[in-house]
Order: structure tokens, then C-alpha cells, then sequence
């Protein structure tokens, strides 16, 4: 699990209801368990009776070349439009489809931007004895509410064959058994995690086999006092932060470590243990795969606690996820109600693991791309056609399926899957006209009821919003960041001020990205990119605690949170007339939950005659991760058919969709045989604007 961005954490869970089966679709549950406390913003588009308002660019806030006018934006589609595609757009979707992220490397950061000297070896030991028991050390904590770090004094207490596990010294344990049984649930999840998942960075930074599991007081972890030190929600978390040199992360602790609350209670019991085995697991993960999707992430570390032979918070967390109902999309996260995303990601999960089994699975886990890319590779090195889409699609079908019985083994989720019903929009009267809108990798479910045959009629947007309620600044392209966590975008050109005495950058910026986690920089580079300065505009946040809560940012200023629309930027860049530099736009992201990213248009330089309006081409930019894209890309549905026999053994069909994202068929029902399921489900790569679409059921 996650929380603070380079930390992943477990927080304690009451008992989630189990779902029950619903005829109507379900509204998002209201939980009463602790969620995430850094501040965020609240994601969503506007909508007006169920139809996206998209909403024109904002007016500037500060004033662009008066003597260049820019293009017109284009005008929005109607909903449901049938205009057809353009190639443009055609390839907007093929090259997001296709979209390649670089793993951000914080060591080259530090040296290129913050001026850390360089080179840095990432390990700052080659070797190290053994440590003994009763030796005091001093480690960094962060207090999760607070966002400050504290530095405590440990003891070792217990050496095992893989673990020092160390007892913050502020605090006197009274039953000194508890260190063993710390040390006894360690040893029991190392090798079963391993096994599966593969091994974490060994001997790693430290030169030291052993990892590091530190138990802090509450105090340091939460802000609670001594009194309600119980009140502390937290478990333990992983930092990749302590796999950094210090010189680069002053707060580091150079070691593979876990940090546990030593007040939680229950130290080395199944709260404990499974805690340590979620943990284990994006510790392994840093050593393969550190910028993962975050489904895959937290829903195969939840998995780790299911193989573990405790499937009851995970089962939990799926049932939030069926509670919350089947439109909740994939690909995305939400800080506010985290869990059912954790559930979505486990079933996910589970569901390849028993569908695929353990080889399969574990090739998956390890395999260095993200999400679905890499079940797209690791599936096509099993010779199977099978691809990740239609793997993706199955599982779909499977949640659907769920509280029916006879269904074939590769719908299932196992025999032990204890979760409710997945609620559904029940069409029992005809005929029936419903318009809706679903979620990317994201499904809608329908229970159609009737004693004879129904005819349905689907429509569906043919294209959507690559951003979500917004147009381009001018004309129909922009340059956008995309999604990817623990990522490095950049944007970047060479701009030859050598005969000017002044010169001003001027550009639109969209910006949406997690506050205080994911920045935006606009940099300059005199010495070919081996180094970078950061540029100011009045636009930047950075003079404000929440907007870099644990001081993580690159620059004193950049880009965060939630800009107002488009801004009008500008930065004044005549402390460099006279000089040939690289101009580049940098968007960091951390390891958990991306939002929109960043957009840009109309980038000009008046002084040398540059205009770049984005609408012709990407030419004289170097792109990393950053695409030019059409403000709308095409659209891509999927409609599956589940009928049932009279003994109910259910079939599936993939129902054909036009070009158009139209389809038309017909359901044989009848008496004894008087149900079926229509999933609608769209697929679009990366955006979160949701797909529109209209169903028609009639005799």
C-alpha cells in the first residue's frame, strides 16, 4: 500500500460489510476507515445532467505577444457526436497506445538540477559485518500527519538469518517475548514473498544481506500524543527513500528497512505479519519495476497477503471494490477512497494468478514494464493469442459473473473468493432508452430481464476528451505530459538568444498533478544539459508548506496541484540574452497516483520571432514521455454478451461494434431462459475522461 509518495504503508481496516446483490447501479460506499492525509486535489469533470461540459480556455493571466495571434480552439463536439475520425486523432490514440516513460533517476536529478557533486555511486557499502544485538543506532522517521521528520534512537534487539530488527529505545517493552515473535514473523513471510516475487536489492546499499525493520513510537509516525498513541493509524511502511545516498536524500537511512509503529499492538501477530509481507513486496518490487501502475502495485502486494494463507483483508478490499460498483476505472487512483482501488487491483490480481497459475504469474510480477505491457509481453512469450485486452476483458466478464453458478473455470476466481454480488442497471420494462457514461477500463453492467427476445441498439461516443473537460489553448494540438508514476517527462529545445539584449518565455500551461508530490519545472541549460537552472513566473507555486510536504522538490518553485485552466505563463530569460541555451519543460512524478499531468500550447519567444503554436508539427522539441496529441482521440468500446441455458450455465459473447461505435443485435430470451448480462466497457490508454454512450432495449 502507499501513502507518502516514495512510502507505502498499511493502515488498520474495520470490517468492510459484505456486498449483497443490488438490482439498480451501485453509488460509491462511504467508508469510515482512515484514508490518506496529505493534501490533494479532488479529481473529476464537470458534468450537467450526466453530459461532460467541456469548458472553454480560461483567460490569461498574463499577457502573450500582441502582435502574433494565435489560432482559434477548435469547438467542442456535441455529446454523442458522429463525426468521423481524423488520422490526426487516429494517431493520437496509437501513439498513447504506444506512449514509453523513462524511470526517473534520482541520482541524476540531484546532480543535473539541486548541483549535488557527482558522480555517485548508488551504493554506499560494498560489505558489512554482521551487526550484534544491544547496539544503539539513529534512524529518520516521517510523521505521516505532520510531514516532519524525526530522527530516534533504536536498539537492536534480535538478529535473524535475514532481518536486525530494531526497538525505538523511548519506548520499554515490558513482554521482551515480543522480540522474538517480531523476528519469528519476519523469518515466516521472507521466503514465501521471495518465492513469487522475486528477491529485494541484496546485499543492496548498505553492502548488508539483512533488512532493516525499525520500530518507531506512534509519536513519530502520527501526530497523536502519548495518551491517544493508540489513535495511530498507521502500521509500517517502506521507503524507497532509504535505498538513496544520503548526499542525494538527506533524510535517508541507507539500508533496506521497514518502519512499523511499535504502539500498534499485537507486534508479530497477523496484523503484524501481513503488514511485513505487503511491505516485503514493494520492497522486491523497487528492485524490478520502480514506476509501475499503481493497480499492479497495491493489488499484487494484497495478493501477497492472500498466498500468504490470509485472505480475509483482502477479501475485504475487494468487497469495497464490488460495493463501489464495476465503474470504477483501472488505470487511476483516487487519495481520498483508496481502498476500493486496492480491491479492484487484488482482484485483478487474484484473478491471473488462479487463471494462469504461479509461473505465469510470477514471470508478470517481475517483468520490468508496466501493467498491462508487460502482461502483454509475458503473454506473448507463452505462445498463447491471449492478449493483456482480452485478459482484461475476461476479468470483466468474471466480476460479472460473480453469485452465478456453473461457470467455467476461466471465469473464476477461485472456490475460497468470498465476495458479494457486483451490483447492475436492471432493464426489466420495455422499452427502455438509458444514456450513461462508463469509466476507462472501467465496465457497466446490465441485467436484462424479459420472457421474450430483445432487440438493442448501442451507440457510443466516437471520440473523447484526451483531457478531461478541457480544449487545446489555440487549435486542435497541445503537447501532454501523459500519466506514468516514479517517471521523468521532459520537453526540450535548443534557443538561440545570442542576438538579443532581452528575451521572454511565454506559454499556456494546463497543469493537474498531485500537490506537493508531482512537480513541473521549466529549466534552462547552458552547458549542453549537464546541469540545469531553475527559471521563476509568478504562476509557481513553492511558497507554501503543502505545496512540497516533505521538501522532495527539485526547485524552490514549480509546478503543483491545480492550475485554473489554461495559464499564460511567462519567465523572463534576460539574465541569458546573448547566450545559446536548452530550454526544457520538466514534469518528476512520485510512486503512487498520477493526475492529469501537464499540458502545453502556444510556446513563444517574441524577441527571436518564435512561435510555436503546436498545429503543424513537434519539430525542433525532444520529446520524453511527452506526446503531441489532438484534443479529442477515438474512442474504444467493447460490448460482451453473457445469455444463460435453461439449467443456467452461462455463454459468452464479444459483440461486433462498428467503425462508427455502433451495434445492433438481437437477444433470444424466453421462458426458461429469461436473463442476460450486456457489459459496456471502454478501454481508451492513459486519460481519465470518461466514454459516453446511449443503449436502446426493444421488442
Amino acid at each position: 500500500m502507499k501513502s507518502y509518495r516514495n512510502i507505502v504503508f498499511i493502515l488498520i481496516m474495520s470490517v468492510l460489510a459484505v456486498a449483497c446483490g443490488k438490482a439498480e447501479k451501485l453509488a460509491p460506499i462511504t467508508t469510515q476507515l482512515r484514508e490518506l492525509t496529505k493534501a490533494s486535489p479532488t479529481l473529476g469533470v464537470v458534468l450537467t445532467e450526466g453530459i461532460l461540459t467541456v469548458e472553454s480556455p480560461a483567460e490569461s493571466t498574463a499577457t502573450q505577444d500582441a502582435a502574433h495571434a494565435w489560432p482559434a480552439p477548435i469547438a467542442a463536439e456535441e455529446n454523442l457526436s458522429r463525426n468521423p475520425v481524423s488520422e490526426a486523432e487516429q494517431a493520437t490514440f496509437e501513439q498513447l497506445g504506444q506512449a514509453v516513460f523513462v524511470e526517473k533517476d534520482p541520482i541524476d536529478l540531484a546532480i543535473a538540477i539541486k548541483g549535488v557533486p557527482g558522480p555517485i555511486d548508488p551504493v554506499v557499502a560494498t560489505e558489512s559485518p554482521t551487526l550484534e544485538e544491544g547496539i544503539v543506532q539513529t534512524f529518520w522517521v516521517l510523521n505521516h500527519d505532520t510531514h516532519e521528520w524525526t530522527l530516534i534512537e533504536a536498539r537492536l534487539e534480535r538478529v535473524t538469518e535475514h532481518a536486525y530488527l530494531w526497538f525505538d529505545k523511548s519506548r520499554e517493552l515490558v513482554d521482551k517475548s515480543v522480540y522474538d515473535k517480531a523476528a519469528e514473523a519476519f523469518e515466516m513471510m521472507y521466503e514465501p514473498d521471495r518465492e513469487v516475487y522475486g528477491a529485494e536489492w541484496n546485499p543492496g546499499i548498505d553492502g548488508d544481506p539483512h533488512v532493516y525493520v525499525l520500530h518507531a513510537n506512534a509519536k513519530a509516525l502520527c501526530n497523536v500524543t502519548e495518551a491517544t498513541a493508540h489513535q495511530c493509524g498507521l502500521l509500517g511502511y517502506f521507503s524507497s527513500l532509504d535505498e538513496l545516498p544520503a548526499i542525494v536524500e538527506p533524510h535517508s537511512n541507507q539500508h533496506e528497512m521497514f518502519v512499523m509503529n511499535m504502539d500498534m499492538g499485537g507486534i508479530g501477530g497477523e496484523k503484524y505479519l501481513l503488514t511485513l509481507t505487503h511491505e516485503f513486496r514493494h520492497m522486491i518490487e523497487f528492485n524490478y519495476d520502480r514506476h509501475d501502475d499503481d493497480w499492479e502495485v497495491e493489488g499484487t502486494a494484497m495478493m501477497a497477503e492472500d498466498l500468504l494463507g490470509f485472505e480475509g483483508m483482502p477479501f475485504q478490499y475487494a468487497n469495497s471494490y464490488i460495493e463501489t460498483g464495476t465503474d470504477l476505472q483501472m488505470n487511476t487512483w483516487s487519495v481520498e477512497n483508496s481502498i476500493p482501488h486496492y480491491g479492484k487491483g487484488y482482484t485483478f490480481a487474484r484473478y491471473i494468478f488462479h487463471r494462469l497459475g504461479q509461473e505465469f504469474y510470477s514471470a508478470w510480477v517481475q517483468h520490468p514494464d508496466r501493467g498491462f505491457f508487460a502482461l502483454d509481453s509475458v503473454l506473448a512469450q507463452t505462445g498463447t493469442l491471449l492478449t493483456a485486452h482480452d485478459l482484461w476483458l475476461d476479468f470483466a466478464t468474471s466480476v460479472s459473473l460473480l453469485g452465478f453458478k456453473n461457470v467455467l473455470e476461466e471465469y473464476s476466481f477461485g472456490e475460497s473468493f468470498q465476495v458479494g454480488i457486483p451490483g447492475k442497471i436492471a432493464i426489466n420494462s420495455l422499452p427502455k432508452q438509458v444514456e450513461e457514461e462508463v469509466s476507462q477500463y472501467a465496465f457497466d453492467v446490465y441485467n436484462i430481464l424479459s420472457n421474450q427476445s430483445v432487440k438493442v441498439e448501442f451507440t457510443g461516443t466516437i471520440r473523447t476528451l484526451v483531457l478531461e473537460n478541457r480544449l487545446p489553448a489555440s487549435g486542435s494540438h497541445y503537447w501532454w505530459s501523459g500519466r506514468a508514476n516514479q517517471s521523468d517527462m521532459s520537453l526540450t529545445r535548443d534557443v538561440d538568444l545570442s542576438g538579443v539584449e532581452k528575451a521572454t518565455l511565454q506559454y499556456s500551461i494546463y497543469y493537474k498533478l498531485e500537490r506537493g508530490y508531482d512537480f513541473a519545472y521549466v529549466l534552462i541549460s547552458l552547458d549542453d544539459g549537464k546541469t540545469w537552472q531553475a527559471l521563476t513566473s509568478e504562476n509557481m507555486q513553492g511558497d507554501k508548506p503543502e505545496d512540497n510536504h516533505a521538501d522532495i522538490a527539485l526547485t524552490d518553485r514549480f509546478y503543483t496541484g491545480v492550475g485554473k485552466g489554461w495559464v499564460e505563463d511567462k519567465v523572463d530569460l534576460t539574465p541569458y540574452a546573448g547566450k545559446r541555451l536548452l530550454l526544457r519543460f520538466q514534469y518528476i512524478t512520485d510512486e503512487v497516483f498520477t493526475a492529469s499531468g501537464i499540458a502545453l500550447d502556444n510556446v513563444s519567444i517574441p524577441e527571436i520571432g518564435f512561435y510555436d503554436d503546436i498545429e503543424t508539427s513537434g519539430e525542433g522539441w525532444e520529446a520524453q514521455g511527452f506526446s503531441r496529441v489532438t484534443a479529442y482521440m477515438p474512442q474504444r468500446f467493447d460490448l460482451v454478451l453473457i445469455t444463460f441455458d435453461a439449467a443456467g450455465v452461462p455463454s459468452i459473447q464479444h459483440m461486433e461494434v462498428a467503425e462508427d461505435n455502433s451495434a445492433a443485435f438481437e437477444i433470444a430470451l424466453a421462458k426458461d431462459s429469461d436473463q442476460a448480462l450486456l457489459l459496456v466497457a471502454a478501454s481508451n490508454p492513459a486519460i481519465l475522461t470518461p466514454a459516453s454512450y446511449s443503449l436502446s432495449f426493444g421488442q
